[in-house]
């Protein structure tokens, strides 16, 4: 009956990382209901056909895809959590109590010979992965690279403990490796591999930046969701699926869009960017309004000297400078961007995801946007601002 209880101990912490996947899924898919109720009765739905070659129809496998957790690519990192964490129950069971999973003989022995800096270092990543894993589930941010962090945290931080201990030495290494547990995985990374280099004397490779300073309202907690959603760079954020950036991220609807917006021009003009805004240009809508006033008022004064001064923030001439803008005018990124903007039916942001769907008001029920401009053809066109 003894053995039975201790056995019974071991499942109870591997069985935690299912239990909240489950919750995590039924949570998921009230909200998932949500952004295609309100898409459903969007104005934006035509843009993602010519953006994303999306279908127009809700109800087709494609946006099925798009909108719902991939539960299999779940299961693999859960299972592998979950053989982890059973494992290193046995082993800490069994190398502080008398045997008490009866354990074969020679396997006990060799249990037992487990350095207790491993098992610090595996009860630190636990518990962090725990702590990580309750946090997503309360802000609604579960991305499978998450979830493979955490199988991967369990299984390098008992390495790297012993790695330290042997070192550094010392009678602390068990706090050091339970500490080390609760680093982040590529803190612990770049530690092992810095060492690595100083002892065989290799330097690290160049790395291209990433150039997420130039992007306004990036906080190093937002820019941590957008790399565990593998969007590693400004130039890889400007070409996401927004609707599937908000799934992936659970980031506020409106800083997607404005971060996206902020992207795009960055693509095109780097790190000028931060000269352009007190000209009124923080993104790439603002950029292809200011051609568009160019194109449809060829005698605004005004929009001329806005492209030459343009032109001159970003070091090139104004034919160089107005062919870029009108890039930006005719880009279906741009005109889906400036689309979700201003359609107030569109994808809610995370604080609308305990409505519920039939509460959701119909887009008739709400005043259509105004966009600041009139142009040629403003169903194919930009024509508003997200500054």
């Amino acid at each position: 009956m003894v053995g039975f209880l201790f056995w019974l101990l071991t499942l109870v912490p591997a069985s935690l990382f299912a239990l909240l996947l489950y919750a995590y899924t039924r949570r998921f898919s009230h909200r998932k209901e949500l952004i295609r109720s309100l898409l459903t009765n969007s104005n934006a739905i035509g843009k993602y056909s010519v953006a994303f070659r999306a279908s127009v129809d809700m109800r087709s496998e494609e946006w099925r895809r798009r909108l719902d957790l991939d539960i299999e690519a779940y299961l693999y990192p859960i299972a592998l959590s979950t053989v982890l964490t059973f494992g290193a129950m046995v082993v800490l069971i069994s190398k502080y109590s008398q045997n008490a999973l009866g354990l074969p003989q020679p396997l006990l022995l060799f249990v037992q010979q487990t350095p207790t800096a491993a098992l610090a270092g595996f009860a630190g990543a636990y518990l962090w992965s725990l702590y990580d894993f309750t946090d997503r589930f309360r802000i609604l941010n579960l991305p499978i690279n998450a979830l493979h962090g955490m199988w991967f945290r369990m299984a390098l931080t008992p390495i790297v403990a012993c790695f330290a201990q042997a070192l550094i030495k010392d009678t602390f290494v068990p706090m050091l490796g339970f500490g080390i547990g609760m680093l982040p995985v590529a803190t612990v990374m770049s530690w092992v591999q810095d060492t690595a280099r100083q002892r065989i004397n290799v330097n690290a490779g160049k790395e291209v930046e990433p150039l997420w300073e130039h992007i306004q309202g990036l906080t190093p907690d937002i820019i941590a969701r957008l790399i565990e959603a593998s969007v590693t760079s400004a130039a890889h954020l400007a070409n996401q699926d927004p609707v599937s950036l908000l799934r992936r991220t659970n980031i506020e609807w409106r800083n997607v869009l404005d971060m996206m917006d902020q992207a795009i021009l960055l693509t095109y003009v780097g790190p000028a960017l931060e000269k352009l805004r007190p000209m009124g240009i923080r993104g790439a809508i603002e950029a292809a309004i200011l051609y568009g006033r160019f194109k449809t008022s060829a005698g605004d004064t005004e929009a001329l000297q806005s492209i030459e001064a343009f032109a001159g923030a970003i070091g090139v001439k104004p034919d160089v400078a107005r062919n870029l803008l009108h890039n930006l005018f005719e880009d279906p990124q741009v005109d889906l961007i400036w689309s979700l903007w201003f359609d107030r039916a569109a994808v809610p942001s995370p604080k609308d995801q305990e409505v519920n769907p039939e509460q959701v008001k119909a887009p008739e029920a709400l005043p259509a946007p105004q966009p600041p401009l009139i142009l040629t053809q403003p169903a194919a066109q930009p024509g508003g601002s997200i500054g």
